[in-house]
C-alpha cells in the first residue's frame, strides 16, 4: 500500500537542529560564487548565488581560489564534493587541505592547468558534526 505524506516543514525536536536521515545522505553544502571580473548570470563579482546554503563566508585566497566557511560544520574533511564550470574547458577542483568547516576550491583552465578567476559551483554531500 502506496502512502503519502504532505507536509510544509519538517524539523527536528529543538525546531533548529537539522533532521536526521537514516541510511541517507543529502546534499549538505551548495555554493555558486563569482570570482570572475565580469557580472555572470546576473550575480556580480565576488558574489554569492542566492541558491547557495550552509555557507558563512567566503574568501578569496588567490586566483582561482576560493575559501568557503560553513555555517554548520561536517563531521569530518571525509566529505565528497562534486562541481562544475560556467565556461567549456574549465574545471573545479577540490583542495585536499579542506577541513571539517571549510571547503576549498580552485578553479582551473584545462588546457594549462593555470589557475583562473571564475564561477565556482558545487556541492557536498557527507554528516554534519
Amino acid at each position: 500500500m502506496t502512502s503519502v505524506l504532505n507536509v510544509d516543514t519538517i524539523a527536528a525536536k529543538d525546531g533548529t537542529s537539522p533532521v536526521g536521515l537514516t541510511k541517507q545522505k543529502a546534499i549538505l553544502v551548495c555554493v555558486g560564487f563569482n570570482m570572475n571580473s565580469s557580472t555572470l548570470y546576473g550575480v556580480s563579482n565576488n558574489t554569492s548565488f542566492s541558491e547557495t546554503f550552509n555557507a558563512s563566508s567566503f574568501s578569496d585566497v588567490g586566483t582561482g581560489q576560493l575559501e568557503t566557511s560553513l555555517t554548520n560544520s561536517l563531521s569530518n574533511k571525509e566529505f565528497i564534493i562534486a562541481g562544475m564550470m560556467n565556461a567549456t574547458n574549465n574545471c573545479i577542483t577540490h583542495e585536499s587541505d579542506s577541513i571539517a568547516s571549510v571547503v576549498k576550491t580552485r578553479t582551473n583552465d584545462a588546457d594549462s592547468s593555470a589557475a583562473q578567476d571564475n564561477c565556482h559551483y558545487f556541492h557536498v554531500t557527507g554528516s554534519l558534526a
